[in-house]
């Protein structure tokens, strides 16, 4: 137990202290180099300062979910404008660092090897794309730390089946998704890995997915319910969804479909687009905007599917490795491709080459790890969405470096040994 906690203090210790560095070194100690406030921090400060739930216009909006808005607040309200970004910055190391403890634990739960729970820890700690994010205002690292809470009462409420532990996994993915809205749909792919792990009795899992369900829906309901009578429509995350899918798919009809266009870019096609349908966009509400939207970007993708299929393809390098037509060279991509890629190829080799029960056991890291790579490559891909998954990644790879290490190490014991018995007759 004293080995743990000092392993688990270590841990804590490292993350904090290299994100420290790392605005005092790459930043030169600047918090926030964008110098201005995210949308999220935007709504919490019109929260905290009397204005409601509000983004640029004054009117109810629903385009961020309400916890990483309720955080942000919450420090507003603590310190006040000054709030913005000091506070804010060293929070996310705080989350962080509470995310490489979680990590320590699921990898624990899943193998019980300290070695390879460890080496999991210290790999998030060190990632420069984490950390990249960790070191600005952000709202990934809150995210981050609710997913792998998720992760890890999931994986617990699965090994010892008893309702009541499945509570706590509803409850916490219901947060997650008010924090991601990538996981809206996730609920269901929960609910069949329940039923696949429970299966043999039928009583057991009925309750455990009634639970699980019941937790889900008293987290995220009053959400929804909050919007339908603010917004008169249901939203059950935010109303940027039509926004992202229209500004991803706009340019199918394009010759050049696959370059990559700058935000600017992208407002200045929307409009022209509209404007020859002779509509007026900024005359709409967000909710009216939202739909506008989807259905156009529906009618590119089904006009282009073969195109579609193609972009899906290249945001794949976007979501991971920060690669795109029309990106230029720079140090991020270079980083993501030189780290992510070597962790990406280690989880490929854990899934090809080892036998056993792991992949069993690591079912609900693989599932959720293709479900939001799979949605983010079909909608729409930045580098930075993938870092709540990044996790993953890590906990798989981990588990193959340890197993490739304890390999190669057997091979040359037993290497040795023969060149012995060769020597000695």
């Amino acid at each position: 137990m004293r080995r743990t906690v000092l392993t688990i203090a270590a841990i804590f210790i490292l993350v904090v202290l290299v994100r420290f560095a790392s605005v005092m070194t790459y930043r030169d100690g600047n918090f926030d180099p964008r110098g201005q406030m995210t949308s999220w921090s935007r709504i919490a400060f019109n929260l905290v300062s009397g204005e409601g739930y509000v983004y640029g216009s004054g009117a109810p909006t629903a385009r961020r979910g309400p916890v990483p808005v309720l955080f942000l607040a919450s420090l507003f309200y603590l310190f006040g404008p000054q709030a913005f970004p000091v506070p804010i910055v060293v929070s996310q190391w705080v989350w962080d660092a509470a995310s490489a403890v979680l990590i320590y634990f699921i990898t624990m739960d899943l193998w019980g090897r300290q070695q390879v729970a460890v080496l999991a820890a210290v790999m998030f700690a060190l990632h420069p794309i984490v950390t990249e994010n960790s070191i600005q205002v952000n709202v990934e690292p809150l995210a981050t730390f609710l997913l792998l809470a998720f992760i890890l009462t999931f994986l617990r409420a699965l090994y010892n089946p008893k309702w009541v532990r499945f509570i706590w996994p509803g409850s916490l993915l219901g947060l997650s998704i008010l924090s991601l809205a990538v996981l809206q749909f996730f609920p269901v792919l929960a609910v069949a890995l329940i039923v696949v792990a429970l299966r043999a009795e039928k009583r057991r899992t009925l309750v455990a997915v009634a639970t699980f369900c019941l937790s889900l829906l008293v987290v995220w309901s009053p959400w929804i319910i909050r919007n339908y009578l603010v917004l008169d429509t249901f939203v059950p995350v935010s109303t940027l969804g039509g926004h992202n899918l229209l500004k991803n798919h706009q340019t199918l009809g394009e010759a050049d479909y696959l370059r990559f266009r700058n935000t600017q870019e992208d407002e200045v096609i929307k409009e022209r687009l509209f404007a020859a349908r002779g509509i007026d966009i900024k005359q709409l509400s967000e909710v009216e905007q939202d739909e506008l939207f989807r259905a156009a970007a529906l009618d590119f993708i089904r006009t282009y599917p073969d195109r579609f299929l193609t972009l899906s393809v290249v945001r794949f390098f976007r979501l991971w490795f920060n690669q795109g037509l029309g990106l230029g060279p720079n140090m991020l991509a270079y980083v993501a491709t030189a780290v992510n890629g070597p962790l990406i190829l280690l989880t490929l080799t854990a899934c090809l080459c080892f036998r056993g029960d792991w992949i069993k056991l690591a079912l609900p890291l693989l599932a959720l790890l293709v479900y939001s790579t799979a949605f983010y490559v079909a909608t729409a891909a930045e580098l930075r969405y993938s870092i709540p998954f990044m996790p993953l990644i890590i906990i798989l790879s981990a588990y193959a470096l340890v197993n490739i290490a304890v390999r190669l190490s057997s091979n040359r014991k037993r290497g040795l040994l023969a060149f012995w018995h060769r020597e000695t007759g």
